[in-house]
């Protein structure tokens, strides 16, 4: 793993798992392994991803950390306030952004099902 701080440092990280990053980063790409050469316990998801959408809620807020003049609104989930249990991390401080993406498409899937129902 490369990482490049500002327009002058590149650090190189080896050996190592994950890397922990406070800030922006900026990126080309970002891929997750999703092969089943890496997965186990494989089954297809139910319906009910419109239900876990639903049932979450999502906040605007402000990041303590910001500068105060840098201070902006973001949207999103507050872990500790009706973030659905399927999306967080190991830990409880993080989501699993992955896993939002896989309960959004299918929410999508069930939402198309019952358009293309009522149109019939």
């Amino acid at each position: 793993l490369h990482v490049g701080v500002g327009d002058k440092e590149t650090y190189t990280i080896t050996r190592e798992k994950w890397a922990w990053v406070w800030g922006e980063v900026v990126t080309r790409n970002v891929q997750q392994w999703s092969s089943e050469d890496v997965k186990e316990d494989i089954v297809l998801m139910n319906d009910g991803a419109i239900s876990i959408v639903e049932n979450s809620k999502i906040y605007k807020y402000k990041y303590k950390s910001d500068r105060k003049e840098e201070k902006k609104d973001s949207y999103g989930f507050v872990i500790e306030r009706e973030t659905p249990e399927e999306i967080i991390c190991e830990g409880g401080k993080t989501v699993d952004l992955y896993s939002m993406v896989g309960i959004l498409w299918k929410a999508v899937q069930e939402l198309d099902k019952k358009v293309e129902e009522m149109k019939s």
